[in-house]
């Protein structure tokens, strides 16, 4: 099953509990092997870290946090073919994931020469879209908030690919 197959069941079985769950992952294809990427979901919620309840007795729950300006709690779903990750935080920042998600749909799409470059890097050094994008576009430091403007991206990859076809 696809990344997009996996959000869509996960949010069939969730959608009156979090009708506003964003799916952040799939921004290119599965770079280690057909079925391999995780599904990465995004949930706002004041009470993030008590959400347990509404997931079945086996999910794995990580509320670890490696930012404490950005608390969060995962939630890793069991019994799909793929992993599944929910990413629940209070932060605005919960919608980073499908932001930067929208961002690699349509770099994907516009440039894909520049697609198959990264999704050839991404394969080659283990990483994640966003941080092959970032690599791709050469953003530097500020890549994470770079990616969240789709236009920005765009705009970038514009003057890459030129760059580059020069």
């Amino acid at each position: 099953m696809t990344q997009d197959e996996i959000y869509d069941q996960v949010f069939e079985k969730y959608k009156t509990i979090f009708p506003d769950m964003k799916h952040g992952s799939g921004g290119l294809p599965d770079a280690q092997g057909e079925g391999t990427s995780d599904v990465d979901i995004c949930i706002f919620s004041r009470d993030y870290a008590s959400l347990g309840k509404y997931f079945p007795p086996d999910t794995e729950i990580d509320s670890g946090s490696p930012n404490e300006l950005r608390p969060y709690t995962i939630y890793k779903l069991r019994g799909y073919p793929r992993e599944v990750n929910v990413y629940c935080t209070d932060g605005d920042w919960w919608r980073w994931g499908y932001l930067h998600r929208q961002t690699e749909l349509a770099l994907r799409e516009r440039f894909p020469v520049l697609a198959t470059e990264a999704f050839a890097y991404k394969k080659s050094h283990r990483i994640s879209t966003v941080e092959t994008w970032a690599h791709i576009l050469g953003l530097g430091e500020n890549w994470c908030e770079v990616l969240l403007d789709t236009e920005e991206s765009l705009s970038i990859a514009e003057a890459v690919s030129k760059d580059r076809a020069s």
